[in-house]
C-alpha cells in the first residue's frame, strides 16, 4: 500500500499539478490512514467497516468535520486514481457518506446597530416611511427577506389586527 500511495502522490504532483501545499496534506491524509490500519494491509483488503473504523476513531480522537471531510476526500481520490489503476476493482467509500457540516448561528446586531439600521431611512417621506414599517416588521416578527417582499396591501387586515405571510 506503501508504493500505491507514493505513485499517486508523485501522480498529483507530475500529472495534475497540486500544490506542494495540497501533496503534503495528502500526505500527511495518508499516512494517518496507513498508522491506522497498521500498514499490513493491502488495498484490496480495505472495506466499507475498515473505512467506518477509521471515521469512529477520528470522532473518538476529537478530529473536527472539516478534518474528517478533508481525509474521506483524500481517501476518495485515492481510491479513484487506485480504480484507474485497475489496482482495485471497487472503492470501500462508494458507501460511505461525508458527514454534514455545522451552520453556524447567524450573528446578532447589537442594540446600537439596530438603532443605527432604524434610524436610516428618511422618515420624512412615504418611501421613508415604508422601509422604516418594513425594518420594523421584518425586526419585530422574524420573518425572512422573502416573506417580507410578498406582502400585499390585500394581505392586511385592519379590522382584526392581522397580517397573512405565505412563505
Amino acid at each position: 500500500m506503501l508504493d500505491a500511495v507514493s505513485k499517486f502522490l508523485h501522480h498529483l504532483e507530475a500529472a495534475v499539478g497540486a500544490s506542494p501545499h495540497t501533496i503534503r496534506n495528502y500526505r500527511l491524509d495518508l499516512q494517518a490512514f496507513l498508522a491506522f490500519t497498521k500498514k499490513d494491509c493491502t488495498l484490496g483488503q480495505i472495506t466499507k467497516q475498515t473505512i467506518r473504523a477509521y471515521l469512529a476513531d477520528l470522532n473518538l480522537k476529537g478530529a473536527k468535520k472539516r478534518t474528517i471531510l478533508r481525509r474521506l476526500s483524500t481517501l476518495r481520490s485515492f481510491y479513484k486514481y487506485a480504480l484507474r489503476q485497475k489496482w482495485v476493482e471497487t472503492s470501500p467509500l462508494e458507501a460511505i457518506d461525508s458527514p454534514k457540516l455545522d451552520k453556524p448561528l447567524p450573528k446578532a446586531l447589537n442594540y446600537q446597530q439596530i438603532e443605527n439600521l432604524f434610524n436610516q431611512p428618511d422618515t420624512t417621506t412615504l418611501l421613508g416611511l415604508r422601509d422604516r414599517a418594513m425594518l420594523e416588521l421584518f425586526y419585530s416578527s422574524g420573518l425572512r427577506v422573502s416573506e417580507l417582499a410578498g406582502i400585499n396591501h390585500s394581505d392586511l387586515d385592519y379590522q382584526n389586527l392581522r397580517l397573512r405571510v405565505r412563505g
